[in-house]
């Protein structure tokens, strides 16, 4: 047997954040609170975060009144576009099966590569995850579109800013299909590299004591890495949206209040 020691900061692979997406475009647009103290924008304001945290389905059902301010009507609809986003992506998570933010405990735990077999759960959330992914990729603008185009007409804020939302609301589609789409292969991948692992599982030894996974064959390790690492690459790439959509939210802001102040 060959002495080959998987090494312990093995990458544990997550999916693209699509909450934490949420919160940090809501963190950039709670900035809309300094342009006022009323009332109506405080209490905006404390929805935004609370879209940000969980609070999302309550504001999207009925009793969601708009409030009468234009600085208030921005953070409004803003709010409303967050936690479509938040409960359309939660409820087709559900629709799955899976929480998109809670991987199985074994992913990326040394038992889990020497005992793959013995965690089918672990193939099915990336199965499910790779549909997931292609579902919200092929789906999920439209639908949130539509709420939006809603939403806007209420506010009457004036062509200019519904203009400047839709522009920034379009300009994120193609980097967040693309994401959708990298995760979903991503996801694709550790399924592939799941069912690998089961195929070489006898030549794969997990010491309980030691916490070691030793492989027999220095290219059955060669290949697990080169799969794993594939993934992590992928799900990386996705990650990086979450990133550009943070400067993103505070550019589309200021487009936003600029459109508002000249309306």
């Amino acid at each position: 047997m060959l002495d080959v020691l998987l090494p312990r900061d093995t990458f544990r692979p997550r999916p693209a954040p699509t909450r934490r997406v949420v919160a940090v475009l809501a963190m950039s647009l709670i900035a809309c609170a300094c342009a006022g103290r009323q009332k109506e924008i405080d209490t905006q304001t404390i929805a935004l975060q609370q879209a940000a945290s969980g609070g999302v389905v309550q504001g999207l059902m009925p009793g969601d009144p708009m409030p009468g301010s234009q600085e208030a009507r921005v953070m409004w609809v803003t709010r409303r576009a967050l936690g479509s986003m938040r409960y359309l992506a939660d409820s087709v998570g559900k629709q799955y099966g899976i929480d998109v933010n809670k991987p199985p405990a074994a992913v990326g735990t040394q038992e889990y590569y020497g005992n793959a077999a013995r965690h089918p759960e672990v193939r099915r959330y990336f199965a499910q995850l790779s549909l997931y992914s292609a579902d919200m990729r092929d789906h999920a603008f439209e639908w949130l579109r539509q709420g939006l185009r809603s939403d806007l007409h209420q506010t009457r804020l004036g062509g200019p800013f519904e203009a400047g939302m839709f522009r920034g609301f379009d300009a994120r589609m193609p980097g967040f299909k693309h994401a959708m789409d990298t995760n979903a292969g991503a996801a694709a991948e550790m399924v592939r590299f799941h069912d690998y692992l089961v195929s070489i599982g006898g030549r794969v030894h997990y010491s309980p004591e030691t916490q070691d996974v030793r492989f027999e064959r220095l290219s059955d390790l060669t290949r697990a890495q080169e799969m794993e690492q594939h993934a992590r690459a992928a799900f990386q790439e996705a990650a990086q949206y979450a990133a550009r959509s943070e400067q993103d939210g505070r550019q589309q802001l200021q487009e936003a209040t600029r459109l508002l102040g000249g309306s």
